[in-house]
């Protein structure tokens, strides 16, 4: 049986405490100047945080019940804090009547109280995005689990428990036997029976599922409506066809390189020689861009191949790496050359004839493996419209009335020709339906079938 990972006994709750800390304090605090040392400092622990997966198996209750609430008296009032998806703070009478809003008494006779009660609020958020950015972080640094850990610090953790049971987790039954389950699908879905306390538990990861396993799970977390914690089940994974040290799979494309960069720092990697470099444990990943790399350099350049190589600057082959970490090395390669490829789009860059040849030949570019996860999730979201046959997905495009929506760009043509969309905001923003994960390009395209649609007299998808 697999070995979960041994948890570190200070450094994760360090670095949790520490990030939660730098949370509040950018909360609270109003200087521009300190605000701004505030978020490099954040930027740069999140990074930290991320790999040290055992953070997320360290988070303190702050005295909250088993069902997830604590009671704050406020003189004849009682603020009630509940932490499920998210943590909110609500009020009640003295009679235990729920109140719509903050009480005027409490805020004028107790403001203490009332400050005290926002901060333990503000103090669970805070936790619930340490826990979120931990448990993600673990898929890179290979985190197992032993399932007594896992049940008694995430599954009935009160704080944790909301963002631990929407994600898919695996837990091994016998060696090299792994069960997925959900546990927001209610206890019917838990192991049954109960593993053994030492068994192995992890984060369930397409990279090791089966086409039918993906799709499986993709449907059930959209007949739930379940929005998940971080992208999951509809998570970009990769192989490279190289079994070498190199993949070429992402060699030619050109990028905005201050878009490149801008990412780049916030994914944690580094400039190298003119090379990106994402230092981890036990290798580093090598992203070559044809250009001359440096803080505030901008332009367009070529994006070569991605090298692995060992600690100690030996190759890495990658077929002998671990099936998930590769996938996330390359997922996180493959959202630089989104960023510098489409992102941009929407500045000030898209107006100039370089940028709209550069659009022009990237709409004409087979789907990433970000736009195919887009359309299978405007399969699900369409999916009504979709079989009334007014909407066709192809292999590029959503098309509608004859208008054709690029999912990769979020470009809109008509009989080839660029139709020009400017979508209503604000309170004349159309509603969005369910969406399984959030992204602005998905988000996009969403509201601009439903516009095209109102536009013609139809109804808005629902």
């Amino acid at each position: 049986m697999a070995g979960p990972q041994q948890d570190a006994d200070w450094p994760g709750g360090l670095w949790a405490a520490t990030v939660a800390a730098l949370r509040e304090a950018r909360r609270v605090v109003r200087h521009a100047g300190v605000t701004k040392k505030l978020d490099r400092l954040l930027r740069r622990a999140e990074r930290n945080l991320g790999r040290r997966p055992e953070a997320a198996l360290r988070l303190p209750d702050l005295g909250l019940g088993p069902d997830g609430s604590r009671r704050l008296p406020c003189g004849d009032h009682t603020a009630v804090l509940t932490v499920t998806d998210e943590a909110t703070l609500t009020w009640e009478r003295a009679d235990g009547r729920a109140l719509k809003s903050l009480p005027a008494a409490a805020r004028r006779d107790h403001p203490d109280h009332v400050t005290a009660a926002r901060d333990l609020r503000g103090k669970a958020r805070a936790q619930i995005r340490t826990l979120t950015r931990a448990l993600e972080g673990g898929y890179l640094a290979g985190a197992v689990h032993r399932y007594d850990r896992w049940r008694d610090a995430l599954a009935t953790h009160p704080v944790a428990r909301g963002t631990a049971g929407r994600l898919i987790w695996e837990v091994e039954n016998a060696p090299g036997d792994w069960r997925a389950f959900l546990p927001a699908a209610g206890p019917a879905d838990h192991p049954d029976p109960a593993p053994d306390p030492s068994a192995a538990v992890r984060l369930w990861h397409p990279a090791r599922a089966t086409p039918a396993e993906r799709d499986l799970w993709r449907d059930r977390i959209a007949d739930l409506r379940l929005h998940q914690p971080f992208r999951q089940a509809y998570r970009e994974h990769y192989r490279a066809p190289e079994s070498g040290h190199s993949t070429a799979m992402f060699q030619g494309h050109l990028v905005r390189i201050e878009a490149v960069l801008g990412l780049a720092v916030r994914q944690g990697w580094n400039i190298d020689d003119d090379i990106l470099a994402l230092p981890l444990d036990g290798f580093t990943a090598w992203l070559g861009i044809a250009g001359s790399l440096y803080p505030g350099a901008a332009g367009w350049a070529e994006v070569g191949e991605v090298t692995l190589r060992r600690a100690d600057g030996s190759p890495q082959a990658l077929a002998e790496m671990d099936a998930v970490r590769l996938s996330e090395v390359l997922r996180s390669v493959d959202l630089l050359i989104s960023a510098g490829s489409f992102a941009w789009c929407d500045d000030t860059h898209a107006h100039g004839p370089e940028s709209r040849r550069q659009l022009n030949r990237l709409y004409a570019q087979p789907l990433g493996r970000t736009a195919q996860l887009r359309r299978a999730a405007l399969r699900r979201i369409l999916a009504d419209h979709l079989t009334s046959g007014r909407m066709e997905l192809d292999d590029r495009h959503l098309r509608l009335d004859g208008h054709d929506i690029h999912l990769a760009t979020g470009r809109v043509t008509r009989s080839g020709d660029p139709v020009e969309i400017t979508l209503p905001t604000g309170r004349q923003a159309v509603p969005l339906p369910f969406l399984p994960y959030d992204e602005a390009l998905l988000e996009r395209v969403v509201r601009t079938v439903a516009h095209l649609m109102e536009r013609e007299g139809s109804a808005a998808p629902s």
